[in-house]
């Protein structure tokens, strides 16, 4: 797993718990089926990174800058 993705699931998993995989997806047009999938400890997939950096930008209120 990328760095990126590892700390996206990381941010992901310690967000406030009002913000739900339904409000993500609808912020970000993520499915929240993707959204457990990439949650989820089992998840070794390689992810799209156009996705994954979606989500980041999403849980830290920035632009990721590489």
């Amino acid at each position: 797993m990328s760095k990126l993705a590892a700390r996206t699931r990381v941010l992901l998993a310690n967000r406030s718990r009002l913000v739900t995989y339904a409000h993500i997806a609808a912020e970000t047009g993520l499915s929240p089926r993707w959204l457990e999938r990439f949650a989820s400890d089992t998840a070794s997939g390689d992810f799209h990174c156009g996705k994954v950096e979606k989500l980041y930008e999403f849980l830290t209120g920035t632009p990721l800058d590489v």
